[in-house]
């Protein structure tokens, strides 16, 4: 059972590593793409740093836009982005941003979480209103491991209410 899991905790920390190198590679002009010249890349802290698996998980799936919402139900039945709307009634599309920072299911869990993380943002509304991926990049960039925790467990809390 144990090397069952190390097999599978192995496997996805190699996925992931993958995914990251992809996405730098991307990044790269193309005369400049060589990845067996890269060095190797270590794990993303979070995936040591946060004990909880359930919280891991969620948080991995908030930087994977992969959190049940109607932008990631509408992308499998093909439907138009701008129709994935929340079902909380705001007339916004249901993204990751959406969920972190606007969604009312989720005001309160906020409040205790995610609001406080971001008191050093002034004014807040300003950023709320024209620069949300600012705030999106800083609460999933996992560069402190306090912030990345309060963070997965909104995530986790989150996924749980939307059940």
């Amino acid at each position: 059972m144990i090397i069952k899991i190390y097999l599978v905790k192995t496997t996805i920390t190699q996925r992931l590593l993958d995914t990251e190198l992809q996405n730098e590679e991307a990044l790269l002009p193309k005369n400049f793409r060589c990845l067996k010249s890269w060095p190797s890349f270590s794990a993303a802290p979070y995936l040591s740093n946060i004990t909880h698996e359930s919280y891991r998980r969620a948080f991995s799936r908030a930087r994977f836009e992969a959190l049940p919402s109607a932008l990631l139900h509408g992308k499998f039945l093909r439907i138009p982005v701008h129709e994935r709307l929340c079902p909380c009634s705001s007339n916004m599309v249901e993204s990751v941003i959406h969920v972190l920072l606007f969604c009312e299911f989720y005001r309160e869990e906020r409040s205790h979480l995610i609001l406080p993380l971001l008191s050093r943002f002034s004014p807040l509304k300003s950023y709320l209103e024209f620069r949300p991926e600012v705030l999106r990049k800083f609460l999933l960039e996992d560069s402190q491991s306090s912030v990345t925790y309060a963070v997965a467990k909104f995530c986790f809390l989150a996924i749980r209410k939307r059940k």
